[in-house]
């Protein structure tokens, strides 16, 4: 037997999204938001934020920190539609998107550093060394 985990609201969203394609209310593409998906790690020296952004380039991402808040945004630009092709079916998301996290006190906002490879943005956060734990020998 499969254990499922009871989330409610998630029918009533479902049930918002099927209604607005079926009447058609309004450009469905537009009304939905697109939030990259980001994990966090918690590292032994750092934090580590990866953002799955496919389809961007880096020239796309603006990764910024201001008053404690790492904000990562951007733009992924659809291609240019030509007539001649007929979608029968459009999940990929376009448009402006913008992710605010909240950095620890123990984090070094000025060393941060960022790569992007194959779609995948990681930002490395320093952790200062006065937060690491230090091992004290007994005499």
């Amino acid at each position: 037997m499969t254990l499922v985990k009871y989330r409610p609201l998630s029918s009533l969203l479902s049930i918002d999204d099927d209604m607005r394609r079926f009447f058609n209310l309004g450009n469905y593409e537009s009304d939905t938001v697109w939030r990259p998906n980001v994990d966090i790690i918690d590292n032994e020296d750092s934090y580590e934020l990866k953002a799955e952004l496919p389809g961007l380039k880096k020239k796309d991402i603006n990764i910024s920190v201001e008053d404690g808040i790492l904000k990562l945004s951007g733009e992924k630009k659809t291609e240019d539609e030509k007539k001649e092709k007929n979608y029968h079916l459009r999940e990929s998301y376009y448009g402006k998107f913008e992710r605010s996290f909240r950095l620890p006190q123990d984090a070094e906002s000025d060393k941060i550093k960022a790569e992007f490879n194959d779609g995948v943005l990681e930002v490395i956060i320093p952790k200062s060394e006065k937060a690491k734990p230090k091992q004290i020998q007994v005499s």
